[in-house]
């Protein structure tokens, strides 16, 4: 009970947890793919804190996060302002989604999103080196 207040309690005021340095460097990939469950209307304090420890390091991002039912909006949001990176897409999953089945359609949609910004990237750098 203790760790969920302190982490809700984190993620409204905006407090980075302490995480172990990333094992793998963000700039070796054309795109970093981050979630986090969504914690009071806000982004998790883990992930907060791996944005600001790597936002130099980001290549193009993509966002997803799980939710109870709101704050989406606001954490994608947040994530944006730490990465100073504006995503190739985003995906919410709520609950409500999971229930139903009703997300295989939007989960594919973001893949499809993402593997058209990967091939734009490198049709890009092939052209940029030819």
């Amino acid at each position: 009970m203790f760790g969920y207040l302190r982490s809700a309690i984190e993620a409204r005021r905006q407090i980075p947890s302490r995480i172990a340095e990333a094992i793998r460097d963000p700039s070796l990939y054309d795109l970093v793919v981050i979630g986090t469950p969504v914690w009071g209307w806000s982004l998790s304090s883990p992930v907060r804190a791996y944005l600001l420890a790597n936002k130099s390091r980001l290549p193009a991002v993509a966002f997803f996060c799980t939710l109870g039912g709101a704050g989406s909006d606001q954490v994608f949001g947040q994530m944006r302002e730490i990465a100073g990176k504006h995503p190739v897409d985003c995906l919410s999953v709520t609950a409500r989604d999971v229930a139903s089945a009703n997300y295989a359609a939007r989960v594919a949609a973001f893949v499809a999103a993402l593997q058209q910004a990967l091939e734009a990237r490198r049709n890009s750098a092939a052209t940029n080196a030819a």
